[in-house]
């Protein structure tokens, strides 16, 4: 398990078998799907942490010796799902794959040698799909999904990148169909993608021949074929000597096996046949090499005669009852030994017999399964005694080499966007990418992990052991579209499905959470901005038409508003004589006053030039713009006299305070100075007088109309008066005394700053203000900043001062600018446009909204001024029309000087030859060649053609078709396909009959095409794009040098007389344009770039050309969601087996006179080395295309797969005066197939493989 996890990783195998220590597995209760599903966990964390992959790989296993003892699949409820009813797309695809990577999807499979189909099956779920309902993938006769123990199969559990279940599988071993049931997770999400990798196995008892047979794949009702080659492998050969055997049957639980030994099967003659079958390996004379197998006289072994007519399986499946059974005794003679038996064929003959054993692994054992089979025999004559020794072997690894460890979890599940905004996470929502959850540390807070959701918004946290952590969200600002997100409410309801807090404590108990999730929901849109209008209703009691402080207020009269849509709104004033109203938009109103008390009529109106004093009389026309209205306001007096009217009165007063920075200004933080005496001295001379309170205040009040003189005095000692008027009234210094007008208004503003003298003033500083804002996109063109326009970035802006001095910046990332540090005064701020822009409309609203445009006038006056923005957008596009492409045909006829057939750039064109192009429609066009021998054709739809070229007086057609199709001739008469491109090939030699051939010239060849404009931006040159002429061409040749010319105005450039070699070719990008795409579809038609290495080789190349466009500014796009991408879906490497070392034989000394052959040096006793980790080599699956969903992570499948190799070793003559017979031989290793996975039965991992070997003694 820990060499599958891996080579499935990529981590060291110490790091893998600490992961495999950290799952924790009792592997003497686990069953298939335990396994499976904590490799699958495993292995998807490590192998695609931020990918979601619904791509279940099926599990490695094999047929046991007792089918029968299979049990049928239990049949799920629900409603059996197929193409067209339940699923929307789907698409398989079959690939055979050998050992040797080149012969990948050749159509030849080796079931003997690592050969297995690799199927890819994509399907989309309808959402109509409920949990219950099921498909099925059945394999046909031919096929099965490995080669032993398929008994012991169970799917793999297809899940979720978060670990969610989508579906859960059975096998039925009868009907060879796996059926897959939903889980609820299909109730809850839409838009299911499922992606399985299935690995099937020639079913070598169906398939018994070698050659061309059927395989099919049904998937939910759709089935997929293809037919394979198969090839097996021919039996081992050493002279008279020939055998071979293969595993027939393991079962990975019990230990039981069986093997097919095919002896003799040429139907050679065999003098003494010997047979021996050793629960070891190792080759004669050689150390035996340790197994697990027990041989022993209570297995079964039977010898059967293969009758003559009687062909055997090439599958080594033989029908064993089409054999004779031969006796024990009669026919043969059995010996057992050690782990060993002999078996000696009695009769000396030409037959074929097969050899059938069971045996029984020693499941304690942790040595491979080796059994090896030995024929030998001597030659008819006497004189030469050979063998042939084949081994099959599996390597097991025993679950006790697996430690124990902590058992760790996962933890996670998913941040999702509220879709109908109802607090809860259902299929409706979507998940929220790209979203950071960290898992901490309660007690310290360290970051333990740290994970980003996927597509889908998942996100898992693995290997997890007991204990509490925190998991933090970090939220996300806005969706995709720019949208602001606001969490939802948490914790309304089912914890599965509800959102929780930012911070999350977990607990960690035996078990998975997935529960931990966050919901977001877009923010609302702010609603347009409202206002209110109201004011007064008073009596006018001097009847001047001016509202005075001691008029009395009205009750009870009705005051109606109209709306701009002639809806009313009517309300009555209160006991204070006012009346408001209020959620007023922007717009035109009209309000008009009735019900007035009895004997009153309205008073003058518009008396003064104070609308806030004044009367607006009965009805009056109000335009709200972005401000509230409180001055609509009504008096009214009675006809009779009034009683003599009162003066008015105001108020007079400030402040006195400390100014401590001493700038003459009032800023919040100087403190207010208590008890200086303030004497007001009124026009008649009479004074009042009164001190400042605690908070520096004072107020005289009472005042009518006039000019009044205030003087303070009594100052606290040691303090002098600041300066005075450097600012704002109301917060500047008046100084000791200061002359005052009170009219018609109260007022405030007649303040004292003080300051205490220091020996030394220090430097005034002059305060300095800010000033800036944001340059904006206007999506929708209104001149109004709306909250989800984007800023402008690397907008240039300038400042330009008082005294012409620029200052320059430019806008940030959000389109924000700011000058800083500016004195009061005046300045100009002007915005440069942005390119791709346009201004939008200026002044159309509120000031801190709308824009102001690219040139303000700006006075920083004792503040900031962060108003100043100014909006563009981006100008409409026409969309040129559609021009349906045209294209054309011809080149050239030439005359072959040199009769090879080939248009060498040396040999002229042919003037005049009549050209005609019949097209489908029997309709001809006929064209003549110009003085360079070309013609052409053109304005060509799509379509089939036929070119005949008439021979020139004084000539003979050359020689057709010797070589490049650009450069050698087609012949008189050409069928020619248009298909959405220039034909610019359809050439035709001739030479004169000429009794002396001239002499041959060295060829140079041409280097060109064109610089055109692509209007359409695609990529591919169309036949009404037009050439940019002007453009420098430069060609590097290999010594360095450089040959430049420019295009003409048809943007053709041409380069000639090029001998052959590699060149560079580079395009200048002409002046407005930019380059198109590059490489997007037919060479003479795309875009070759801006550099292009060029080969010239015996032919000319006018392909090389480069395409530019215009740039056009982007457009605003509405984003819409990634259908999310189904990453690539890489099936394990099949692992490669270790070869069994050779045990070569020392060499013998030579006889005087008797030389013997050579036979390979053997350097002392070689060791029983022990079989390596196998190395995987890559077993490249097609590409899967990308899926949204909510795929499962992969679990890799290791092929069932079986391999075979033999080598030739050399005979050995006999010696005259050697008493025995020397011998010669054959060897084999058998791999039976390898299978890797996680499969029931002790947990154990299985290698099987398969060597071979020679060797002459």
């Amino acid at each position: 398990m820990a060499d599958l996890y891996a080579k499935n990783t990529g981590v060291s195998a110490e790091e893998a078998a600490e992961k495999v220590k950290a799952m924790n597995i009792d592997y003497s209760k686990a069953d298939a799907q335990q396994l499976l599903a904590e490799m699958l966990v495993a292995l998807s964390h490590e192998q695609d942490k931020n990918k979601v992959e619904a791509t279940p790989l099926s599990l490695r296993s094999t047929n046991g010796l007792m089918r029968a003892a299979a049990l049928d699949a239990s049949e799920p409820t629900g409603k059996l799902i197929t193409k067209d009813d339940g699923i929307t797309t789907i698409s398989t695809t079959m690939t055979d794959i050998d050992k040797n990577e080149n012969g990948v999807g050749d159509g030849v499979i080796y079931p003997h040698n690592y050969g297995y189909i690799d199927i890819h099956t994509l399907f989309d779920i309808d959402n109509n799909v409920k949990a219950g309902d099921k498909f099925e993938v059945k394999y046909n006769e031919n096929l099965q999904v490995s080669d032993f123990f398929e008994n012991r199969v169970t799917p793999p559990t297809i899940l979720n990148s978060g670990g969610e279940v989508i579906a859960t599988g059975t096998y039925d071993l009868k009907s060879r169909t796996m059926t897959y049931t939903f889980t609820d997770y299909v109730d809850k999400h839409d838009n299911v993608k499922v992606s399985l990798n299935l690995l099937a196995y020639v079913e070598r008892d169906v398939v018994k021949t070698a050659g061309k047979h059927n395989f099919e794949v049904e998937v939910a009702g759709q089935k997929t074929s293809k037919t394979y080659d198969v090839k097996y492998q021919e039996p081992f050969v050493r002279n008279n000597v020939n055998l071979n055997s293969f595993y027939n049957e393991y079962d990975n639980v019990t230990g039981e096996y069986s093997q097919i030994a095919y002896i003799n099967p040429n139907g050679q003659y065999l003098n003494k046949p010997v047979v021996e079958i050793k629960g070891y390996g190792g080759e004669q004379n050689t150390d035996p090499k340790s197994s697990s197998a027990v041989v022993s006289s209570t297995n079964k072994l039977q010898v059967y005669e293969v009758p003559a007519g009687v062909k055997l399986a090439d599958s080594y499946k033989p029908n064993l009852k089409e054999l004779t059974l031969l006796e024990q005794g009669k026919n043969y003679d059995v010996q057992y030994g050690t782990d060993k038996v002999t078996i000696n064929l009695k009769e000396n003959s030409n037959k074929r017999y097969v050899i059938y054993t069971e045996g029984q692994q020693d499941m304690t054992s942790n040595k491979p399964l080796i059994q090896s089979v030995q024929l030998s025999a001597i030659s008819q004559d006497n004189t030469l005694q050979s063998y042939a020794y084949s081994q099959n072997y599996i390597e097991t690894q025993n679950s006790s080499a697996i430690g124990q460890g902590e058992k760790t979890y996962n933890l996670g599940n998913r941040v999702w966007e509220d879709v109908n905004n109802n607090d809860m996470q259902d299929k409706d929502d979507k998940g929220i990418a790209g979203v950071t959850v960290r898992l901490k540390n309660p007690k310290t807070g360290e970051v333990i992990k740290t994970r980003v959701t996927d597509n889908q918004g998942y996100y898992l946290f693995n290997d997890v052991q007991n204990g509490d952590y925190i998991v933090e969200f970090v939220d996300p600002p806005t969706n995709a579209e720019g949208k602001k997100y606001i969490p939802v409410k948490e914790h309304v309801g089912d914890k599965e499905v509800d959102s929780d807090s930012r911070i999350v404590n977990v607990t960690i108990k035996d078990k998975d959470d997935l529960s931990i999730d966050r919901g977001f929901e877009v923010a609302p849109e702010p609603k347009p901005a409202t206002y209110e209008l109201g004011d007064y209703v008073w009596i006018d009691q001097n009847n001047d038409g001016m509202q005075n402080s001691d008029e009395v207020a009205v009750k009870g009269v009705k005051v109606t508003l109209t709306k701009p849509d002639g809806s009313t709104m009517t309300t009555t004033t209160d006991e204070k004589g006012k009346y408001l109203f209020t959620g007023l938009e922007n717009g035109e109103y009209t309000v008009k006053f009735s019900e007035l008390p009895e004997g009153y009529v309205p008073t003058k109106t518009q008396a003064g030039g104070d609308t806030k004093l004044d009367s607006n009389g009965l009805e009056s026309k109000v335009t709200i713009n972005n401000a509230n209205d409180y001055s609509v306001d009504l008096g009214i007096v009675k006809p009779e006299p009034q009683p003599e009217p009162k003066p008015a009165t105001y108020e007079l007063g400030d402040y006195v305070w400390i100014d401590s920075n001493k700038d003459g200004i009032q800023n919040s933080n100087e403190i207010a100075v208590e008890g200086v005496k303030v004497t007001l001295t009124k026009q008649d001379g009479s004074t009042m007088t009164t001190t400042t309170d605690k908070d520096g205040k004072y107020l005289f009040t009472g005042l009518e109309n006039g000019t009044y003189t205030v003087t303070f005095s009594e100052l606290p000692e040691g303090y002098t008066p600041t300066e005075t008027q450097v600012g704002d009234a109301q917060l500047d210094s008046n100084g000791l005394e200061s002359k005052v007008t009170i009219n018609n208004a109260n007022d405030y503003s007649v303040d004292l700053g003080l300051v205490q003298p220091e020996e030394v003033e220090p430097p005034k500083v002059e305060a300095t203000f800010n000033l800036g804002d944001k340059v904006w996109e206007d999506l929708n063109k209104d001149g109004i900043q709306n909250s989800n326009e984007p800023g402008i970035a690397n907008v240039k802006v300038t400042l330009t001062k008082e005294d012409g001095s620029t200052v320059t910046t430019t806008t940030d990332e959000n389109g924000n600018y700011k000058f800083t540090e500016l004195p009061n005064g005046k300045y100009t701020v002007t915005f440069e446009t942005p390119e791709g822009y346009e201004p939008t409309t200026e002044k159309v609203g509120d000031h801190a909204l709308d824009s102001d445009g690219q040139k303000v006038e700006v006075v920083i006056n004792n503040k900031d001024d962060m108003t100043i923005d100014s909006g563009f957008h981006k100008p409409e596009e026409v969309e040129p029309p559609k021009v349906e492409a045209t294209f054309n045909l011809g080149d050239k006829v030439w005359e072959d000087l040199n009769k090879d057939g080939i248009q060498n750039s040396n040999e002229p064109g042919i003037a005049n030859v009549k050209v005609t192009l019949t097209k489908e429609d029997g309709s001809t066009v006929t064209a003549t060649t110009d003085e360079n021998g070309n013609y052409k054709f053109t304005e060509l739809p799509n379509g089939k053609y036929t070119v005949t070229f008439e021979t020139p007086e004084g000539y003979e057609p050359t020689t057709e078709k010797v070589g490049d199709h650009a450069l050698d001739s087609d012949g008189q008469k050409v069928e020619v396909v248009i298909n959405n491109k220039d034909d610019m090939t359809i050439d035709s030699g001739f030479h004169k009959p000429e009794e002396v051939e001239p002499p041959k010239v060295e060829a140079t060849f041409n280097l060109g095409d064109k610089v055109w404009e692509d209007l359409n931006k695609d990529g591919i040159q169309n036949s009404n794009e037009p050439g940019i002429g002007g453009v420098t061409v430069t060609l590097t040749k290999e010594d360095g040098t450089t040959v430049t010319t420019t295009t003409d105005e048809n943007g053709n450039y041409k380069f000639t007389e090029l001998p052959n070699g590699e060149y560079t070719v580079t395009f200048e990008t002409p002046k407005g344009y930019e380059a198109t795409k590059t490489n997007v579809g037919d060479d003479a038609l795309d875009s070759d770039g801006q550099t292009v290495k060029v080969i010239i080789n015996n032919k000319d190349d006018m392909t090389i050309d480069s395409g530019f466009h215009k740039p056009t500014p982007e457009e605003p796009m509405k984003p819409t969601p990634e259908k999310p991408e189904q990453p690539n879906n890489p099936t394990p490497e099949v692992p490669e087996q270790p070869g069994q070392p050779e045990n070569p034989t020392p060499e013998k000394p030579e006889q005087p006179n008797n030389p013997t052959p050579e036979v390979p040096e053997q350097p002392g006793q070689p060791e029983n080395p022990t079989p390596e980790k196998p190395e995987q080599p890559s077993n490249p699956t097609p590409e899967m295309p990308e899926q949204p969903g909510n795929p499962s992570p992969s679990m890799p499948n290791q092929p069932m797969n079986m391999g075979a190799h033999g080598e030739m070793s050399h005979d050995k003559a006999p010696k005259h005066e050697a008493k025995a017979l020397p011998e010669t031989g054959e060897t084999s290793t058998n791999q039976a197939p390898l299978f890797g996975g996680l499969l029931a039965a002790l947990g154990a991992l299985f290698v099987v493989g398969r060597r071979k070997k020679q060797k002459d003694q």
